[in-house]
């Protein structure tokens, strides 16, 4: 019978059970010789020896407060405390299997959960990339990704709420681990029909002249890189929609400046793609709690540590 379906079960256990300290291995032989009838017989079903299992058996009576066995000619009879303990022991040896295996599956990563928060524009890219071949290898982790919400992302991380996050550097991280992903190229991209042809070099000056298609969330983080080099953007239009840009810009309605992958997709779509000199780069730190990464945890910071490139 199922925990579920035994509630006198479970009120038993709470009876007898509850406010001790039982040890796993006087379960284990209380019920061996409740199975077997005898001591002897117990100690030779379980493989242990006798003078042991009957120390256990007393310590186990001593510690529920009643004699569990009474000795006889022919062997031992259950008293009343042990025929009601027998029924509790066994629904505790069975949840204890029951949480042992749930913590080997989480820590075999057949199971369990991954917290990750990132900004909006980083779940996006790199982290969906990252995510994706993590659940590839690990299908029976759950990846739940945030949001900071405002909020801090080192200091969610900091304080526990997520375990892995992904923001934009250079950070702070305190207490906590960094890993610095690959620095991704920032271009610009032009509808179809812009008199710009693909892989033209445009000098960062050029850009204050050019209106451009924004998400307002991570425009900040452009503003301030063009700001390095004196350059004020013309913002044509602003749009939450991120999705989004792509469409506005290949309908003509500014330009765009993208990282690798949105560049490439909008240039399958007929988007004219061209470079910044000098270069402009993102730079993606992921934080990480280093004193109580869980298994889930050290496995994606280490996967995305093998897809760094190798220093020469």
């Amino acid at each position: 019978m199922s925990v579920s379906e035994s509630p006198e079960t479970e009120s038993k256990a709470r009876e007898i059970l509850g406010g001790t300290d039982i040890e796993r291995r006087h379960l284990v032989y209380f019920l061996a010789v409740a199975d077997n009838g005898s001591f002897t017989a117990a100690a030779k079903a379980i493989h242990v020896a006798q003078p042991s299992l009957s120390q256990a058996i007393h310590a186990l009576e001593a510690e529920v407060g009643a004699p569990l066995f009474r000795r006889g000619r022919t062997g031992v009879v259950m008293t009343s405390a042990g025929e009601a303990l027998v029924g509790p022991a066994r629904l505790a040896l069975r949840a204890l299997g029951v949480a042992a295996t749930a913590v080997s599956n989480v820590q075999e990563l057949r199971d369990g959960r991954l917290d990750i928060v990132a900004q909006p524009t980083l779940a996006a890219d790199p982290l969906a990339e990252l995510v994706g071949r993590f659940r590839k290898r690990y299908p029976g982790v759950n990846v739940r990704i945030g949001v900071p919400d405002g909020g801090d992302v080192v200091d969610l991380v900091s304080a526990g709420t997520y375990e892995i996050g992904l923001t934009l550097g250079p950070v702070a991280t305190r207490d906590l681990g960094a890993l610095a992903l690959p620095a991704e190229d920032v271009s610009i991209a032009f509808g179809p029909g812009s008199s710009r042809l693909p892989g033209d070099v445009l000098s960062i000056q050029e850009l204050a002249q050019i209106p451009l298609i924004v998400d307002p969330r991570v425009h900040a983080s452009v503003m301030s890189m063009l700001a390095a080099h004196g350059v004020e953007t013309l913002v044509a239009v602003e749009t939450f929609h991120r999705e989004a840009i792509v469409p506005l810009l290949l309908a003509g309605a500014g330009a765009a400046l993208l990282l690798p992958r949105s560049a490439e997709r909008a240039k399958q779509q007929g988007a004219v793609v061209c470079r910044i000199q000098p270069t402009l780069q993102r730079h993606t730190v992921l934080v990480y709690r280093k004193q109580d990464l869980t298994a889930a945890g050290t496995a994606l910071v280490r996967m995305a540590t093998a897809n760094l490139p190798v220093a020469e």
